[in-house]
């Protein structure tokens, strides 16, 4: 009986995971300034949460200070456990002169644990790391990698991975898979 509820539970949210964040053409031109001033880099804060939790999603993002945070959303079982039994988090803070001191919140709203359930499902599903879909996009140089989620759009599942190159923000996806370019 329990996996009859469950079932739906997961669909809603995700549902809700996938809703849109409501952010801002100003806010993108403020984040790629920030951004270019910043020594650390989003496989930094990736390889920093890797050594006690298992990172399924990190971004760059603006913090509601409108300063620049890096962001790194954990799973603390790992991937071998389910959302239900596992303990979502984000350590996030500003990556000032190149340092990231981070600090943990653990997810208790709808819209968060939502968005990291569907991160937590999805890598969980792969036979990749964040840290090696890190270091590829690291390698091949589109530009400054700002984010890694793991997404699920349609019946297509992929890591989203935006760069910042220029001064223009750039989207490629990358096959959940095979970590291949799609």
């Amino acid at each position: 009986m329990r996996s009859f509820v469950t079932v739906p539970v997961y669909t809603a949210l995700l549902l809700i995971a996938s809703a849109s964040h409501g952010e801002t053409k100003d806010d993108d031109l403020v984040l790629c300034k920030e951004i270019t001033k910043t020594k650390a880099s989003l496989s930094d804060g990736i390889q920093q949460s890797s050594k006690t939790e298992t990172p399924i999603s990190a971004k760059f993002e603006l913090d509601e200070k409108g300063k620049l945070s890096l962001s790194v959303y954990t799973a603390v079982k790992g991937t071998n456990v389910n959302a239900e039994l596992n303990v979502l988090k984000e350590w996030a803070g500003t990556p000032d002169g190149g340092r990231w001191a981070p600090v943990a919140e653990t997810f208790n709203d709808v819209k968060h644990v939502a968005r990291a359930s569907e991160q937590l499902t999805l890598m969980a599903m792969t036979g990749k790391s964040l840290a090696e879909v890190a270091a590829k996009a690291d390698k091949e140089q589109l530009g400054s990698t700002y984010s890694i989620t793991p997404v699920l759009k349609g019946k297509k599942a992929y890591f989203e991975v935006l760069f910042l190159n220029k001064g223009k923000m750039t989207e490629v996806k990358y096959d959940l898979f095979s970590a291949s370019k799609i």
